[in-house]
């Protein structure tokens, strides 16, 4: 999870290359990754701010949906 959000918000800050780099080690660790999913699940605990900027970082840093 820390290595997705940070995808995220790195994505969403504009530092493409930091974000990509985080990407690469989210598919690392977990190389069956997809973005609807992992938002699904976090949208039961999380809040809709988070699972928006989520949305939107995640496909920015190149993760599949």
């Amino acid at each position: 999870v820390l290595h997705t959000c940070q995808a995220a918000a790195l994505a969403l800050d504009g530092r493409d290359d930091e974000a990509k780099a985080a990407a690469r080690r989210v598919l690392e660790l977990e190389p069956t990754f997809r973005i609807s999913p992992f938002v699904g699940f976090l949208s039961k605990f999380g809040s809709l701010e988070l699972t928006g900027a989520l949305s939107t970082g995640l496909p920015l840093a190149g993760l599949p949906e």
